[in-house]
């Protein structure tokens, strides 16, 4: 059983918890930079916190009372990131004489997350470089210029440098937006923390679903630690929740985790290495990879698989 009764406020940093020296660094520095308006660039694997630290950088600001406004640049296309960014003179979408308020913009006075900067095109780069050194950008379509009060953060799951060294980003702009870089470790470097983040998805998801969960067995919790965690601390707060739907006891089981993080996943690359699976055995290992995929999201997860929400609870009930 996991009994540790550690008070987990003594190991947290606004929403992050942990115990391991290396992020307990990078809170230090988050701290430390908070107060300033430098320019921060964060980098760390999906799904190890990035945007949780920027969000702490921002509360611990004091821009705080501004609005923080994330920009995802890997999600937008090329020809649409100056426009989101930078805003447009004469928006022909909206109608003519109406501008397009870029993100700058709206963040005037709080802070600017670009989080996936290591995805932005050649050409963004450079705007963004002229921008960073006037403090000003130009709209798209326009000769207005608005000067930038935001303050920068900005978020990479790539090392920028490597991407400096291939040609991929411009080495002038690494140097303006790494004034000052904080490193976010991955899980598996930091096993130590999965106990202690483990109970704290276990007590979060237990209020949502409204379910007497109060511990996680050792075979449970042995199973947690030895997975590398590839998708890392939000994977993990994926499988917590998946397992907490499953539970029937007052303890989770390691029965109750997804299978994607027992060791039959390492020895099985295909179904032909695996044997004959039975229809029902296929069926149950669909919805708990398509609840793993959507984030224990049941309407994404019904339709996914082409089915109902109810025949969704049916299935899990009966798992």
């Amino acid at each position: 059983m996991l009994d540790d009764n550690r008070n987990i406020l003594s190991d947290r940093f606004c929403d992050m918890v942990s115990i391991n020296p290396a992020m307990h660094q990078a809170f230090s520095l988050a701290c430390s930079v908070a107060s300033t308006d430098m320019t921060v660039l964060i980098i760390g694997e999906v799904g190890t916190g990035k945007k949780m630290l920027a969000k702490a950088i921002h509360t611990n600001s004091k821009r705080k009372s501004g609005r923080l406004v994330i920009v995802d640049c890997k999600g937008i296309q090329d020809v649409f990131v100056d426009i989101e960014l930078f805003g447009q003179e004469h928006d022909a979408f909206a109608g003519v004489g109406v501008r397009r308020i870029g993100k700058f913009e709206q963040a005037s006075g709080g802070t600017i997350v670009l989080d996936g900067i290591d995805q932005m095109g050649r050409l963004t780069q450079a705007r963004l470089l002229c921008a960073l050194q006037d403090r000003e950008v130009q709209c798209v379509d326009g000769s207005m210029l608005v000067p930038i009060e935001a303050r920068i953060i900005v978020l990479s799951s790539k090392d920028l440098w490597f991407s400096v060294k291939s040609g991929k980003f411009r080495e002038d702009l690494f140097y303006r937006i790494a004034e000052f870089p904080i490193l976010l470790p991955p899980l598996r470097e930091r096993r130590e923390d999965i106990p202690l983040l483990a109970k704290h998805f276990l007590e979060s998801a237990t209020k949502a679903a409204d379910k007497p969960i109060t511990g996680i067995s050792t075979k449970a919790l042995k199973l947690l630690t030895s997975f590398d965690w590839p998708g890392n601390v939000q994977e993990l707060k994926s499988v917590i929740e998946h397992a907490v739907l499953l539970e029937a006891s007052s303890t989770l089981q390691a029965d109750s985790l997804s299978p994607m993080i027992h060791p039959i996943r390492k020895r099985h690359k295909n179904l032909s290495m695996v044997g004959i699976l039975s229809l029902e055995e296929i069926e149950r290992q669909a919805i708990i990879n398509a609840l793993r995929l959507t984030n224990n999201n049941i309407r994404q997860t019904a339709k996914a698989l082409g089915i109902s929400r109810e025949t969704v609870y049916r299935k899990l009930k009966q798992m």
